[in-house]
């Protein structure tokens, strides 16, 4: 007779339809062993695999991070050249403003001389000549005299009508 445990592995191997279920144990146990390690063999490669290809995806992001920070360096040394440039520039700014300003006054005072000199006529025109043309000396010019003769700009429109004085308008 069976014992009530043989009929329940019988059942259960059946049910579960193991296909070592009429094999010897020993065997059972080196085909079980042997399956496991197949699958742990073709996880590892597995893993292996995937290790392989994170490994290449890791130095592929080291890449990445440091031409970034390459990248990064070159932006900061643009940003402080830019920076520089802009200080250059509001210099020059400061620069033309003060020049503007010269400027103004200088063209203001031309303008003020200018209505001055037409209000107040003086005489503008003139001749430097020798003192002495005979005792000219050529080889040191600067230690001949010379004499300053003023042009006067005069003419019938500067005559008075209704003048007292004798002297011709042509001599002053």
């Amino acid at each position: 007779m069976r014992s009530p445990n043989t009929l329940s592995r019988r059942r259960v191997s059946k049910i579960g339809a193991s296909p070592h279920a009429d094999a010897p144990p020993s065997q059972v146990a080196s085909t079980l062993l042997k399956e496991q390690y197949d699958r742990l063999r073709k996880d590892f490669i597995e893993i292996k695999a995937e290790l392989v290809k994170n490994t290449g995806l890791t130095v592929h992001n080291a890449k990445l991070a440091f031409h970034n920070v390459e990248l990064a360096i070159r932006v900061i040394k643009l940003q402080e050249d830019l920076n520089t440039r802009q200080e250059e520039m509001k210099q020059l700014q400061v620069l033309t403003l003060g020049q503007s300003t010269v400027l103004q006054s200088r063209v203001q005072a031309v303008l003020t001389q200018t209505y001055e000199l037409q209000e107040y006529p003086i005489l503008r025109l003139f001749v430097v000549l020798p003192e002495y043309p005979s005792r000219w000396d050529a080889t040191n010019p600067f230690s001949n005299k010379f004499r300053l003769y003023f042009l006067c700009e005069c003419g019938e429109h500067t005559k008075s009508i209704d003048s007292k004085t004798k002297i011709p308008s042509h001599i002053h």
